[in-house]
């Protein structure tokens, strides 16, 4: 379907919920569990996470990855706009061994088109009606054309902080770790333990730094 097509359903569409963005001024209106229009006012900078968004679903889409449709985006005075496919579900409050290698699977399927998300949060993964697992905002994604020490850097701070923001029983991230390091080549495994294990110490520095700083206050 075309944008314009798009564009002129919605206006004699119910809307079903609008949500504003307090730190960057995003407003996502929900129009009858169709479509999800987001809008920043033409003077953030955040509007080119809309081409971003677009240009990373097509290319999930073309190596046959799931992931919401993206409709197109528009960018004028008055705003840049996205158009996004709606999908129901909600985000897991607890992840059993089943969720855990689903993510695990998801996350390989980004990670081997090239496209670390950035943005691995627990309100970005969903349960769809379905059962599967959606990774539904990709405003922050990468996509990375060779694999090179930096996309193995961001692919492992991601894997590593789904530990603290998506899965946070240890078991169960133990779980998701081993399922989504057994997915990659064995180049990559070597290459992704190395940089887990960087990510790891630096964490654990920055939270005692920050527990002391608490302490000090």
């Amino acid at each position: 379907m075309h944008l314009q097509e798009i564009e002129k359903k919605i206006t004699n569409m119910d809307v079903k919920s609008e949500f504003i963005s307090k730190k960057d001024g995003r407003i996502t209106t929900i129009f009858e569990s169709l479509y999800v229009l987001k809008k920043f006012a033409p003077n953030k900078v955040h509007k080119n996470e809309w081409v971003i968004e677009y240009d990373v679903i097509a290319h999930l889409k073309n190596n046959n990855v799931l992931a919401p449709s993206c409709y197109g985006y528009r960018i004028d005075n008055s705003g840049a706009y996205l158009f996004k496919e709606y999908v129901p579900g909600q985000p897991l409050e607890n992840y059993t061994k089943e969720t855990a290698l689903q993510l695990a699977l998801m996350f390989s399927k980004f990670h081997a088109t090239g496209v670390v998300t950035c943005d691995a949060h627990n309100d970005n993964v969903i349960q769809t009606l379905s059962g599967e697992l959606l990774f539904i905002d990709f405003g922050k994604a990468i996509i990375f054309k060779k694999k090179n020490l930096l996309f193995y850097f961001k692919a492992a701070r991601e894997i590593f902080f789904i530990k603290t923001k998506i899965i946070k029983d240890n078991v169960t991230y133990q779980d998701f770790l081993k399922s989504y390091i057994a997915q990659q080549p064995d180049k990559q495994r070597r290459i992704l333990r190395t940089f887990f294990a960087g990510c790891n110490s630096i964490l654990h520095l920055r939270e005692n730094f920050r527990q002391k700083y608490k302490k000090s206050k």
